[in-house]
């Protein structure tokens, strides 16, 4: 009876691939490892955004301006050219919208500047030389690590191994053999990874951490690097 109630919940938790030979009889089981890494890379990501109220021409050129100090700031504090990128440039109308009727603001013209930031120390530096310009918002700062792609190499292995186990134990409690692996595949997840959420804060600084002096205000703390994956075992029951 126990057997017979084990091939039938299994059939249904496997059914797919497995499901058109009836001489297999799966055990699916999901396994999790997280590493906590040291972050030691910081990825910002700003907006360069022009308004002129009148002439195009004119917003696309102030833009081009401003982009250009922008990133002649940025290289001067030793921001790496290599991880400087400019993406998502736009011109076009501006439209608001004031008690019921459509109005034309002007011309805006927008720009996304990335880079990553790999000297925490110059943390602050940057933030307030951003926010010495008007017309430049900080989107966002992510913290990651140069090491991610090692990092989860060994958190997929341990993944791997917690699923076997947990496989191992389920088939022990049920008092039958683990076979060998049917499939093995990653589960991917929406990478998640610990953001200093600064949105619409274009001109002012913050400190992040509590802790510290003030030439040190940013703790980076830890960072989770987390691999999930789904094993699927056959099981010996005879």
């Amino acid at each position: 009876m126990l057997l017979r109630i084990l091939t039938i919940v299994l059939a249904v938790t496997c059914a797919g691939a497995h499901a058109a030979d009836p001489d297999v009889r799966p055990l699916s089981t999901n396994g999790t490892s997280t590493i906590q890494v040291t972050p030691d890379q910081m990825l910002w990501q700003v907006q360069v955004q022009n308004l002129d109220p009148a002439d195009a021409g004119q917003s696309a050129a102030q833009h081009q301006q401003e982009v250009a100090a922008v990133l002649k700031a940025l290289k001067k504090l030793g921001i790496d050219e290599d991880s400087l990128q400019t993406t998502g440039m736009r011109l076009g109308k501006k439209w608001d919208t004031r008690n019921r009727d459509r109005v034309f603001l002007g011309y805006e013209a927008t720009t996304l500047v990335s880079f990553t930031l790999e000297d925490f120390s110059r943390y602050a530096d940057t933030w307030i030389t951003l926010a010495g310009f008007p017309e430049v918002a900080i989107l966002g700062v992510q913290l990651d690590s140069s090491q991610r792609i090692r990092y989860r190499n060994e958190a997929r292995v341990e993944a791997v191994k917690a699923a076997r186990q947990k496989a191992l134990d389920m088939a022990e409690a049920l008092g039958v053999k683990l076979g060998p692996p049917l499939e093995v595949e990653e589960v991917m997840d929406p990478i998640m990874s610990p953001r200093l959420e600064v949105a619409a804060l274009s001109n002012s600084m913050i400190s992040v951490g509590g802790a510290g002096s003030q030439e040190q205000n940013f703790a980076p703390g830890k960072i989770p690097v987390t691999v999930r994956v789904r094993c699927v075992f056959e099981l010996d029951v005879e």
